[in-house]
């Protein structure tokens, strides 16, 4: 037996050490798999909320406004229609919060396609390419967080000014 062959001994710890390996690359791989479907799922639900309030609300005040204009005129009815570019702001920004939460889940995925899968510990190891998307990943997501922010900001905004309009409405 020459000395450069490995013993059973080395034998047994590289197939250990393999199956470890390979049990980390598996349980690095499902937890990328499930936070990445938890945030799509979290934010889509979050920013869908938004859509609705926002539009749903620009729904309600067109009806409203069009009972003020058959029975009070126009001024009133431009007065309160007025007020919905808010909630259509609220619903632009909420759609483009999907698009950000889009992305951060793909540069979620791409920085960890990235990472190094290596047979000795800690058996997945980031690279710079793997920083670099993660970086990215927080752009998105603070973008995606004050797309969501701003969309209930002008929901909140929205819903004021109509109130304050329909306490200026005759007979109030």
């Amino acid at each position: 037996m020459s000395s450069d062959e490995p013993t059973e001994r080395e034998k047994w710890e590289w197939e250990q050490r393999k199956h470890v390996a390979g049990r980390a690359h598996d349980r690095e791989f499902e937890f990328y798999t499930q936070s990445n479907e938890a945030s799509m799922t979290n934010s889509n639900v979050t920013l869908r909320t938004l859509v609705l309030i926002n539009g749903a609300a620009a729904l309600a005040i067109l009806t409203f406004a069009g009972n003020l204009l058959t029975r009070e005129g126009g001024e009133q009815f431009s007065d309160m229609a007025s007020h919905i570019v808010w909630f259509v702001w609220g619903v632009a920004l909420a759609t483009f919060g999907f698009a950000m939460a889009y992305f951060v889940s793909y540069c979620i995925t791409a920085g960890s396609s990235k990472r190094d899968r290596t047979w000795e510990h800690p058996y997945v190891v980031d690279t710079p390419a793997t920083r670099r998307w993660l970086k990215v990943a927080i752009f998105f997501h603070a973008l995606a967080i004050l797309a969501a922010l701003a969309s209930l900001g002008f929901f909140v905004f929205g819903m004021l000014e109509i109130s304050q309009e329909m306490l200026n409405l005759p007979g109030n």
